[in-house]
């Protein structure tokens, strides 16, 4: 092995070994909150751009902040939320997976109106337009959540310590994040979403 590449593993190691402290130390939280707060970000960016047909990019910052800012805030609430779930249900068990998973669905009523309800407040509107968006979006939420959340925190919860668990549910939330950062964006209920779906897949505009 070359001196280059032996530098480039030192590198590696020392990079691996800074992102663990961040994620065990005392500012863990803050690693996690800003982690959720820079997804969320990504994860707007990634959906506007899979929006957008013209080869010209047009941003809409304000969109992108709102949803970093309600991702940002989540941070120190999922930090508390799952080092909770991790010291009441300890190990990897398919006992333990379950009750952690089972109630983490639970939770899923809060943060769907933290989400939904932060984007509506940060957008101006009224609680007559929040209740609306809370009808019109949350079904839809709840069945992506279902077909795909389960399954992400299964894994996080099997394969990954305690200590990059905020890391890894934001690395998955990346995906939902996308998918959730669209429908909070536009105009949907439910009918019409399905109805975009059988579209895409149809091949019809």
């Amino acid at each position: 092995m070359g001196t280059r590449q032996i530098a480039g593993m030192r590198f590696l190691f020392r990079a691996f070994a800074t992102v663990k402290g961040a994620y065990m130390g005392k500012y863990a939280i803050v690693a996690n909150t800003v982690t959720a707060g820079g997804l969320g970000c990504v994860g707007d960016l990634i959906a506007q751009k899979s929006e957008q047909k013209s080869e010209k990019f047009a941003w809409d910052a304000n969109r992108t902040r709102n949803m970093t800012l309600v991702c940002l805030l989540a941070g120190p609430l999922m930090h508390h939320w799952y080092r909770f779930l991790d010291r009441r249900y300890p190990g990897h068990s398919f006992k333990m997976i379950s009750r952690k998973l089972g109630l983490d669905m639970l939770s899923g009523p809060f943060w769907y109106g933290w989400y939904i309800g932060g984007l509506s407040l940060l957008r101006g509107c009224n609680s007559a337009q929040f209740l609306e968006e809370m009808k019109d979006k949350v079904p839809i939420i709840i069945t992506v959540d279902l077909a795909l959340w389960p399954l992400f925190q299964g894994i996080n919860f099997k394969f990954f310590a305690p200590q990059y668990r905020i890391l890894v549910i934001k690395c998955n939330e990346l995906v939902l994040d996308v998918i959730f950062s669209h429908i909070a964006n536009n105009d949907y209920t439910f009918s019409t979403w399905i109805d975009a779906i059988q579209r895409h897949f149809s091949g019809k505009n």
